[in-house]
């Protein structure tokens, strides 16, 4: 039988007798959410204190977009969620409930909102690496997103006490150190493939922007609806979705504000849908609906990778079937502004709704075709890239989280 100190030279697992489970309300030293400063958006700047928000936490990654800012006023009245180097942010309500990430250290000085917590595990015997790659372990996302929904009221929550009582396996901080490192080289070349479909976009845009925008009023005025016509997505129940089963329903929340897609939206529909509805890669959607009363999903469009599988599009978008490429289209909406001067025609108290027939409406300084070609056939390589590196993250996800439950041993867990 071979001893502890062989067994770790050879990076065999450890004895169990050497990991523990552990509360995190016994291994962290602040678990905590923060708030909302007073005067809302009115109080936010260009630059200053970061104030972290849900938007900004995903699962492994840091979204810096939309990042806002609070004066020194402000934050010290937040004084007492004050994020610190190697915290864990938690997002504890609503649709993004349980997405986790470390907080990046260029952001600091930071807050966060009361829809964001903080974790700050006990570095002398609970890393914040190991901690991340627990928290957004499949198993333990299932179970937060499981019990945030579980509780009642009218948006999914997790409580201060919820997450004091969750159980994790703790091994000594050398295999912490060994799994976060393992795992952490499929998050580095998820994020690196990232910055590379930033880099793709930023490319489109700047040659649209050269091509079309630098010398707007070119082209003959037509209206959307001689360009392109539409078809709508379907309603469904709640009881026709299911977190397992059934196609793919690309809905609102696969739209990135302000144009854009975002794959982690998807959810599994099971009802009957008409063949026109289905959607395939490379098609282009837009939302019509917006939540926010910002506008920033209303008159939004995506491309659409390969999300795997058929898939079908919700009353909330419309399919653009186009006689000019939708490439074109895409940076169109998205870097010609079009996006946003369609949705100021959306109208609502509570729910904005873009009515499709002011889609169809809406006129536009088209180019000819003889300009639009080239252009499509530039930039659709851009966009192809783009949809591959799409492919390449989910499997990469795929393979880290299908070996977390292996390096924490089959049986392990909350």
């Amino acid at each position: 039988m071979s001893t502890i100190a062989e067994r770790k030279a050879k990076g065999a697992p450890p004895p169990a007798a050497e990991w523990r489970k552990v509360r995190l309300g016994e291994i962290c030293s602040k678990i905590g959410s923060g708030a909302t400063p007073r005067g809302g958006a009115q109080v936010y700047i260009d630059s200053g204190v970061s104030l972290i928000r849900s938007q900004n936490v995903y699962n492994s990654h840091f979204k810096y977009e939309g990042l806002s800012h609070i004066s020194e006023e402000a934050a010290n009245k937040l004084k007492n969620v004050t994020v610190k180097p190697n915290d864990i942010l938690l997002n504890i309500t609503g649709d993004s409930v349980a997405r986790c990430c470390i907080v990046p250290d260029e952001i600091l000085p930071a807050r966060v909102n009361q829809h964001v917590a903080i974790l700050r595990p006990n570095i002398h015997e609970l890393l914040p690496e190991y901690l991340q790659r627990v928290m957004v372990a499949p198993y333990m996302q299932a179970f937060m997103v499981g019990l945030a929904s579980s509780q009642g009221g009218s948006r999914n929550a997790l409580t201060k006490g919820n997450i004091e009582e969750f159980e994790i396996s703790l091994p000594p901080l050398p295999v912490q150190r060994r799994i976060a490192e393992i795992l952490g080289a499929y998050d580095d070349l998820i994020e690196n493939n990232r910055r590379r479909i930033a880099l793709l976009e930023n490319m489109a845009r700047e040659l649209y922007r050269e091509r079309f925008v630098r010398r707007a009023g070119d082209g003959r005025k037509v209206a959307l609806g001689e360009v392109f016509s539409i078809i709508r997505g379907l309603s469904y129940s709640s009881k026709e979705i299911d977190a397992d089963e059934g196609v793919n329903l690309i809905n609102l929340k696969n739209i990135k504000a302000f144009g854009g897609f975002r794959e982690e939206g998807t959810k599994k529909y099971s009802g009957a849908y008409k063949v026109e509805q289905s959607v395939k890669q490379g098609d282009l959607v837009m939302g019509v609906t917006d939540m926010t009363q910002d506008r920033r999903t209303v008159g939004a469009v995506a491309l659409l990778p390969d999300v795997e599988g058929e898939s079908v599009i919700s009353a909330d978008l419309i399919k653009i079937i186009s006689n000019v490429g939708n490439h074109f289209l895409y940076c169109m909406f998205c870097f010609g502004g079009v996006s946003r001067q369609v949705g100021q025609f959306a109208t609502g108290a509570t729910v904005l709704h873009l009515r499709p027939q002011a889609v169809l409406d809406f006129a536009v300084a088209l180019p000819n075709s003889e300009e639009i070609a080239p252009f499509e056939a530039q930039v659709a390589p851009l966009f192809d890239e783009q949809a591959n590196l799409l492919a390449q993250n989910r499997n990469l996800a795929r393979q880290r989280d299908a070996l977390l439950p292996r390096l924490m041993r089959p049986g392990e867990g909350r």
